[in-house]
C-alpha cells in the first residue's frame, strides 16, 4: 500500500514536472508568448 501510494505520488509529480518543463520550453521558444495548450493545462 505504501509502495502503491508512493508510485502514484511520484507519477503525478513527474506529469506536473513534464507539463511545467513543456510550458517553460514553449515560453522560451515562442519568445514569451504562452501557447494555448499550456493555458488549458494550467
Amino acid at each position: 500500500m505504501i509502495y502503491r501510494s508512493w508510485s502514484l505520488l511520484s507519477s503525478t509529480a513527474t506529469i506536473w514536472g513534464g507539463a511545467a518543463a513543456a510550458g517553460l520550453a514553449g515560453v522560451f521558444l515562442f519568445g514569451g508568448k504562452v501557447p494555448s495548450l499550456t493555458m488549458t493545462l494550467f
